[in-house]
């Protein structure tokens, strides 16, 4: 017998189609962030490569990518061999360690899940 999967929903529970359109802006998000910080990272590299900006300004250009990036990984490095399972295990434990910190910062403004999703539909 199969579960009924919920169509209504209070504010604090998602339905299916609230996953599934959170889901897709997901993906969105992901590719659109992945695509211009790579266009960025070799637009650096191929700009320093051929002499257009200094060393001076490509260590200047590199910090400045990594306070918008920050870390692909958050806490982690992807080293060969270093498998998925691993990695996501490194950023399971790296998230717990500041993870009482974000709580608290984020506690005094809480909002549900279903309204900031709601809220980043209408941008």
């Amino acid at each position: 017998m199969s579960k009924k999967l919920p169509t209504k929903t209070s504010d604090d529970i998602l339905s299916v189609n609230d996953m599934q359109r959170w889901l897709l802006q997901e993906v969105r998000d992901v590719t659109t962030a992945t695509r211009i910080r790579l266009e960025q990272a070799t637009s650096l590299v191929n700009d320093y490569a051929t002499g257009k900006i200094s060393p001076q300004e490509a260590a200047d250009a590199m910090v400045r990518y990594t306070l918008v990036w920050g870390d692909a990984l958050d806490g982690v490095v992807a080293v060969p061999g270093k498998t998925d399972e691993e990695i996501a295990t490194e950023l399971k434990t790296a998230f717990d360690e500041s993870f009482a910190s974000r709580v608290q910062k984020h506690s005094a403004g809480s909002r549900s899940v279903r309204t900031r999703l709601q809220d980043k539909r209408d941008r």
